[in-house]
């Protein structure tokens, strides 16, 4: 099957607000986690507190979501919706590119497989290989 790479639907964008809802928790919302530094620091306590168990798939997803906010804010990355064989996922994309990133599905697998996720390393990641794509000029849309 051919990869599609299109706009949120509507809920699409409901399924993401209730996951992030999830992760700020009922008395905080993102503009209390504004900045990077707070949403990782956020992400952090979660993944360490051992709460978040590895079969916990739906929380797991909810934090791959705000890791994916925190990508998004800091390198211009925009969310989009990749359909393809293994299904339909939200990703970010380097606007005006190809680059297609899945921090939802990165952080999840990493979890899935027992993994101790050390979140500003894994952000850290990201954002090197982000930047040398983006220097090396991706491949335009």
């Amino acid at each position: 099957m051919e990869q599609k790479v299109g706009p949120f639907e509507d809920k699409d964008k409901s399924e993401l607000e209730e996951r992030r809802a999830w992760v700020y928790g009922a008395n905080a919302s993102a503009s209390d986690f504004a900045s990077v530094e707070a949403k990782l620091d956020l992400l952090a306590a979660m993944l360490d507190s051992g709460v978040i168990k590895p079969s916990h798939e739906w929380q797991l997803k909810s934090l791959g979501v705000v890791f994916g906010d925190i990508l998004a804010q800091s390198m211009d990355l925009i969310w989009v919706m990749v359909d393809d064989e293994y299904g339909r996922s939200p990703a970010l994309m380097v606007p005006q590119t190809t680059i297609l990133l899945f921090p939802v599905t990165a952080l999840l697998k990493r979890l899935e497989d027992g993994e101790t996720v050390d979140i500003h390393e894994l952000y850290g990641g990201f954002y090197e290989r982000v930047t040398v794509l983006k220097e090396q000029g991706a491949k335009p849309q």
